[in-house]
């Protein structure tokens, strides 16, 4: 993203509109694959890693929880490299590690569900902060963000808590079957409901692979 960006460095307006695309494109695939694989976790953990590992599924879920902010962090201070403040992302980094630090300190002593749960607010906070600061350089506010991203966090805990009532009722049959069933309807619903209620991410991701297949077909034809 950082090459895509800095070729239109000095045009706000394309700018933003390319960074609202990319934000939207990433939380559209990741939200759902996040949390479909928190909602399956036991499951799938029970398919892969075999029944010992299943104690480590409450850990994994709140991984889950701290996966989708991640990358999206690391987009929103991209901007800022992008706009040429270094001096502000190393500000950002050096008091956000400092935070860390105290913050593990403080959680440490109560286990590791603490440290966990200190990390998933943590990568939150770190969202807030980032996109502030992104938002600046290319006048798009916090909350235009959150305008933007909401109905696709709002669709993927959706499908989420459906796909988690429907494995309550298989969970009678072998893990395959309620991770085949899982995540087939699961992605199916999100899928469905995106192309019904017409998201743009959907919208543009169908564009890209339609420009894709008619760029092959016609090379095909040369």
């Amino acid at each position: 993203a950082f090459p895509l960006c800095a070729s239109v460095q000095d045009d706000d307006k394309r700018l933003k509109e390319g960074y609202k695309k990319v934000i939207q494109q990433l939380l559209f695939w990741l939200c759902p694959t996040f949390v479909l694989a928190g909602v399956l976790a036991e499951p799938l953990f029970r398919f892969v890693f075999t029944e010992k590992w299943v104690p480590a599924v409450p850990y994994f879920r709140w991984l889950c929880v701290i996966g989708i902010f991640y990358p999206i962090n690391l987009y929103n201070l991209n901007i800022l490299n992008v706009k040429g403040r270094s001096d502000l992302y190393l500000k950002l980094g050096v008091i956000k590690k400092a935070l860390i630090t105290i913050g593990v300190i403080i959680s440490l002593p109560f286990g590791i569900y603490a440290l966990l749960a200190f990390q998933a607010l943590y990568a939150l906070f770190g969202y807030f902060v980032n996109s502030y600061y992104s938002g600046r350089f290319i006048q798009y506010s916090m909350i235009a963000q959150l305008k933007d991203v909401m109905p696709i966090v709002i669709l993927g805990l959706f499908v989420g808590a459906t796909v988690l009532v429907v494995d309550n009722y298989l969970a009678i049959f072998d893990d395959w079957v309620r991770l085949l069933i899982g995540l087939g309807f699961g992605g199916a619903l999100y899928l469905s409901i995106a192309h019904h209620r017409d998201y743009h991410p959907y919208r543009d991701f169908l564009m890209i692979i339609r420009t894709k297949l008619s760029g092959s077909h016609f090379r095909l034809k040369l």
